[in-house]
């Protein structure tokens, strides 16, 4: 399977094919590199993690085998960490370090702004896994647990300087192109997990004591947990039923129980005015079932507590959450078969507005199976812009482009 870069229906749009076209309504920002004919097994790398600072953009490339049957899809290999203007104008970008080597057997790194910058966060084979933490130029140092020198466990999410992790084994990634094939996570629910703080210097990293958390919910999450600037929040599994938990400090409480029809989680976005979650059907379980729920509710001290579902659908399915003062955003995805395999596939991207809960949609002419957009993203750097992730491709579109349309009905 040849992947290809997908296109945006809207004037200008991205360029079909291996390399990107111009597009002024819908700059690529950034591309994964096309290996030549030859070392598509080995060269292969799609876009795992990205975070966006003031003006500039972070991305994680995992190695993969994007031809299954032909590829060795378990593939060792450095993994690089790119940095890339987000304004489009080096959609290339440059390597700024290295996060570990890939495995199949560990989760893919993380990566997130600290108080001094980027940091990328990743597992490094061990028993258990080692988990380290790195900045641009720094020699990767390892976070360990007390003074015997305890790694914490597998990696299941970051957010600024506090790292979740858990005993058991979280290696699914949707944004791999071929997914879901090849992984099993059983709908991500990890029996139990820890928060813990950390503050790096260089290659010195002091890790704070553990929190122990009964169980923390990954699903298809980007990372199992979200935070506003004085709390961290995280999905409970709470057989049937789900609940979303707050921690400030050393206090946690139920921000919401949740009796949810699509049963894994796929969006967990935070800011200081709004908490927001989504649930949708395990897109592991083939052939895909629609279905997507969005909630929100405010995160900050003047919050009365009200939770609203504002987004419900049996017709759609979606995949990750940005946030913005206004409005949420989501891809929707389904799925295509290619020679009898599916594919996860995106379809476009919807948005949903915080005071009257209206929705529009943006379709995407979608090329070959696995493209197009599968997680959004906001940056409080360009509030005008919305950024698409594609396996291959980041892509910035005008939130203007929505303009009350609807591609998609939900």
């Amino acid at each position: 399977m040849r992947r290809t870069l997908f296109t945006l229906v809207l004037a200008g749009c991205f360029g079909e094919g291996p390399v990107p076209g111009a597009a002024p309504d819908a700059p690529i920002v950034f591309a994964a590199p096309i290996p030549s004919g030859d070392q598509i097994c080995t060269n292969s790398t799609y876009i795992t993690a990205v975070a966006f600072g003031s003006a500039t953009g972070y991305a994680v490339l995992y190695p993969y085998g994007p031809e299954t049957g032909e590829c060795n899809e378990s593939i060792t290999a450095p993994v690089p960490v790119m940095a890339f203007p987000i304004d489009g104008s080096m959609p290339a970008g440059q390597q700024v370090g290295s996060a570990g080597m890939s495995s199949q057997q560990l989760p893919p790194p993380h990566i997130t702004l600290g108080a001094n910058g980027p940091l990328w966060v990743f597992d490094q084979p061990g028993q258990p896994a080692i988990t380290s933490v790195a900045e641009p130029g720094s020699t990767p140092g390892v976070i360990t647990n007390g003074s015997g020198g305890q790694s914490l466990g597998y990696l299941i999410g970051v957010a600024g300087d506090t790292v979740a992790t858990s005993g058991g084994l979280q290696a699914s990634d949707p944004m791999d192109p071929n997914y879901p094939c090849c992984t099993d996570n059983g709908g991500g629910q990890v029996p139990a997990g820890q928060l813990t703080q950390f503050s790096i210097s260089g290659s010195q990293v002091t890790a704070g004591t553990p929190q122990q958390v009964p169980s923390i919910a990954i699903g298809e999450l980007a990372s199992s947990i979200a935070a506003s600037s004085t709390t961290l929040f995280y999905v409970l599994p709470q057989q049937p039923t789900f609940a979303i938990e707050a921690v400030t400090g050393s206090a946690t409480t139920i921000v919401a129980t949740l009796d949810v029809d699509q049963p894994v989680p796929v969006g967990l976005v935070a800011d200081d005015a709004h908490l927001a979650w989504a649930f949708a059907q395990d897109a592991q379980q083939t052939p895909l079932q629609p279905g997507c729920s969005i909630w929100v509710t405010g995160s900050g001290s003047g919050s009365d507590g009200t939770i609203e579902k504002i987004f419900s659908s049996s017709n759609i399915s979606c995949m990750g959450l940005a946030i913005d003062p206004d409005a949420l955003y989501f891809a929707i995805v389904d799925e295509r078969e290619l020679n009898g395999t599916p594919y996860l596939h995106g379809l476009g991207v919807g948005r949903v507005d915080f005071a009257m809960h209206d929705f529009s949609s943006i379709a995407f002419d979608i090329g070959p199976a696995a493209s197009g957009p599968r997680r959004v993203m906001t940056a409080q750097s360009d509030p005008a812009d919305l950024f698409v992730l594609d396996p291959l491709a980041i892509a910035r579109i005008a939130k203007t482009s929505f303009g009350g349309r609807q591609d998609i009905a939900p």
